[in-house]
């Protein structure tokens, strides 16, 4: 994610939001040793990640400032990871 965040004119204008089921404890031991930049948690979500049946794995959404989606993916292979960076520098043209 960094990678992708670094590539963007104004990442401080970009809000990423981690919604996760995991405990406060797991993610900021995770943090710790892969910190994400410009990032809101949203922890212990297992109600939004049941209700979107995510099957623990990562959604990546990009939305405007106008809150339109230009993008939404679920995992992290290299085609997801290329439309999400996409996304975001088309949004912060």
């Amino acid at each position: 994610m960094n990678e992708v965040i670094r590539s963007v004119k104004l990442p401080d204008f970009l809000d990423f939001l981690l919604i996760t089921y995991e405990t406060v404890d797991k993610v900021a031991e995770g943090l710790q040793q892969s910190p994400i930049f410009y990032t809101k948690l949203l922890i212990d979500a297992s109600s939004i990640t049941k209700a979107y049946q995510t099957n623990h794995m990562p959604l990546l959404i990009v939305a405007d400032q106008d809150h339109t989606i230009n993008f939404a993916s679920m995992g992290c292979s290299d085609e997801v990871v290329h439309g999400l960076k996409q996304a975001i520098l088309e949004v912060d043209k």
